[in-house]
């Protein structure tokens, strides 16, 4: 179990600061209780709006059904943000099929088929934006993290694709 920190709070609590009407959190591993006292933390700071919604990224049949019930209760969706990444150590020597298929699963897999979702969403409704996070080691590499940064480059490849066509 975890909680709302780092980036994907960052992120959450820029959005509501710039006016966001709504904005929907989702993790797997956040459990329920966290993640109310996060949205009720950052209520009382006046940043209302903050919701949570648990998603497990690579349960990839659960994309569409999270997309239409964040699109039925708000009106549509106009930003996602992908920010889901998990990314162990692994070099040349101890990288396995097991942590590739957990990295590539989430960081990659993941990220793409929920943007899926999410454009379809967007295209109907003739508007939105989808934003994801890479990271510097999707430019360079870096040393014992193999994996995560060939996932990384993935994601800035992914993404200039997805601007062209979309």
């Amino acid at each position: 179990a975890g909680h709302p920190d780092g980036l994907g709070a960052a992120i959450v609590e820029a959005l509501l600061e710039r006016g966001a009407k709504a904005v929907v959190a989702a993790d797997l591993a956040i459990t329920a209780s966290d993640a109310e006292r996060y949205i009720g933390g950052i209520a009382a700071r006046g940043l209302n709006g903050g919701e949570f919604m648990p998603l497990d990224i690579t349960a990839l049949s659960d994309h569409a059904g999270f997309v239409s019930a964040i699109a039925a209760k708000h009106g549509g969706i106009d930003i996602l943000v992908n920010n889901a990444g998990v990314g162990p150590n692994t070099s040349v020597a101890t990288l396995d099929e097991a942590k590739f298929d957990l990295i590539f699963g989430v960081n990659v897999k993941g990220t793409l088929f929920l943007s899926q979702a999410a454009a379809r969403q967007m295209i109907a409704q003739k508007r939105g934006s989808i934003v994801s996070i890479a990271s510097a080691v999707g430019l360079v590499g870096i040393k014992n993290h193999l994996a995560y940064s060939m996932a990384k480059h993935a994601i800035a490849g992914m993404t200039k694709c997805l601007a062209l066509e979309l």
